[in-house]
């Protein structure tokens, strides 16, 4: 199971995942949304329970799949928050894979044109 499968597999279920980051950073996030950014890059989007070593790191954090060396799927259960916001196309401009808000809205996956085959519009999971 390669990164993104193992991602959306810890978000369908509704468990938090652990990510190894390339800065040497352990973070325990809430999978929520992969997407390419207005800057072409394909992101995900997760709040962050909390990070290695420090106590009170919370927050929202979109980070480059490039900048993730594993994920782990945890067995610790999360509820999607109400301030998740999918739909937001600026910001998100394609969505690859999302989950739905907490009350069961949820952004289908963008189509790429069928001459686009760059990777940062690839199927999530693929």
């Amino acid at each position: 199971m390669n990164d993104e499968q193992a991602f959306m597999e810890g978000a369908k279920k509704g468990v938090l995942v652990e990510l190894d980051l390339r800065n040497n950073d352990f973070v325990t996030v809430e999978p929520y949304m992969i997407y390419t950014s207005n800057k072409k890059r394909r992101n995900y989007l997760y709040f962050q329970v909390s990070r290695a070593g420090a106590q009170s790191d919370q927050g929202w954090r979109p980070v480059e799949t490039s900048t993730v060396r594993g994920v782990k799927v945890l067995d610790r259960p999360f509820t999607a928050r109400k301030d998740y916001n999918p739909f937001d196309k600026i910001n998100y401009v394609m969505s690859h894979f999302s989950i739905p808000t907490y009350d069961g809205r949820q952004r289908p996956a963008d189509l790429a044109p069928s001459h686009d085959k760059s990777i940062q519009n690839r199927p999530a999971g693929s």
